[in-house]
């Protein structure tokens, strides 16, 4: 059942006054939880909705990429290099292309969607409750390509775990040899169309980035900007910011560490712009 709150809208709606105050809106949306399964709201300067389950970690995803800009590098320079890229992009009638591996209900794709318009963003979501979600998120925004698929280097199926209390954007992934969630490759993805550049790869797929980074990984030297957050604090003794880093740091790229997240950008695709 879809509930509107005109309320916690408005309070959305005028962002910027309450950026001090974010404490006081969870409280405020902590006491709806019990009364809605799927709230939408609506962002300042933006008449398109957002759908988010109070009674989960929806809302703070939002936090995370709305309140505190956790996709925005907060680099000027690097801002600038992305920005050329992309317009060059289109001008030569290609389309530049954003994974948003591990994409929840959509958080990081909608900022995204906002902020290059234009690209085609692909995101890729294994849970089929976070996956429901997505598709209300994407419904009202054509650049969103949802897929009901986990991220992988290889073609086959994961099972779905939940350790951390059933948060719904912890869900995690493990290879299964008995069936399951299909898997896609980011390969495959991007050569799903032949206008497709790679421009933008976002990770976040709670550990299983050491298989993701285990092979296939060509697409690494193509990409721009890979966005990555480190599961080493959750999943100890797996190593994944070394699988990560360790394909990444074959060629130069700036690393700029803004909040969860780490922004990687290829000097051989970016500096000489």
């Amino acid at each position: 059942m879809l509930h509107h709150f005109a309320t916690l809208g408005s309070a959305i709606r005028t962002m910027g006054a309450f950026r001090g105050s974010i404490a006081y809106i969870e409280r405020a949306l902590a006491l709806s939880t019990r009364r809605a399964s799927i709230t939408e709201l609506r962002l300042r300067d933006d008449d398109l909705p957002i759908y988010v389950r109070l009674a989960k970690s929806d809302w703070y995803a939002l936090t995370q990429v709305f309140f505190k800009d956790e996709y925005d590098p907060k680099s000027s320079s690097h801002d600038s290099a992305m920005n050329r890229l992309y317009t060059e992009t289109l001008a030569k009638g290609k389309t530049p292309c954003i994974i948003d591996c591990g994409a929840n209900i959509g958080m990081a794709s909608v900022w995204y969607s906002r902020t290059y318009p234009k690209a085609k963003i692909i995101s890729v979501e294994p849970e089929p409750e976070n996956f429901s979600v997505l598709l209300k998120n994407a419904a009202s925004r054509p650049q969103i390509h949802p897929i009901n698929a986990a991220i992988s280097d290889r073609s086959g199926f994961v099972e779905l775990q939940n350790t951390q209390d059933n948060d719904a954007w912890a869900w995690e992934t493990r290879e299964s040899q008995s069936g399951g969630v299909k898997t896609v490759t980011i390969c495959d993805l991007l050569a799903s169309d032949e206008s497709l550049v790679p421009f933008i790869l976002k990770i976040d797929i709670e550990g299983f980035e050491v298989e993701l980074f285990r092979s296939n990984t060509e697409w690494v030297e193509q990409t721009p900007l890979v966005v990555f957050e480190s599961h080493d604090h959750g999943y100890s003794w797996r190593g994944t910011a070394h699988a990560i880093l360790s394909v990444l740091t074959k060629d130069t790229r700036d690393y700029i560490q803004h909040g969860e997240n780490t922004f990687a950008f290829s000097h051989a695709l970016l500096k000489q712009l």
